[in-house]
């Protein structure tokens, strides 16, 4: 459905921004990502933020890491912000992504602290703990 806006300025133009309605996108952390260590780049859709704050052992190359864990913090109520957490090392060094929110969706949440956090119950199935937009 298209929807437009329109706007009659002060010199009387009528002006026009086409306006698309949009269906709501479910997020679902990928089972593992690519990231390449020359680069600092992840082969990520354009949907997630990575974040390398713990990613304080080095590697080189490119690594292929798998999904350890999915939690979700409440950030701008109502959002959330859903993490995929990637661990790749023995000192645990990560790689997350993170996306905005703003609803949590799936079976397997296990919210805690009156929702304002939550734990996906498995990381085998990320289908069952997913974001929507």
């Amino acid at each position: 459905m298209k929807k437009f806006t329109l706007i009659l300025t002060s010199a009387g133009i009528l002006l026009t921004n086409p306006v698309f309605a949009e269906s709501p996108v479910t997020l679902t952390c990928p089972t593992t990502i690519t990231c390449h260590a020359d680069t600092g780049l992840c082969d990520v859709s354009a949907e997630w933020t990575v974040n390398v704050f713990n990613a304080r052992e080095n590697f080189e190359g490119t690594k292929t890491l798998s999904l350890t864990e999915i939690a979700a913090v409440k950030f701008m109520p109502p959002n959330y912000l859903l993490m995929c957490n990637y661990i790749y090392s023995a000192d645990y060094s990560s790689i997350t992504l993170q996306a905005d929110v703003a609803k949590l969706t799936g079976a397997n949440w296990l919210y805690g602290f009156g929702k304002q956090t939550a734990d996906c119950s498995t990381e085998k199935d990320p289908s069952q703990c997913t974001g929507e937009n």
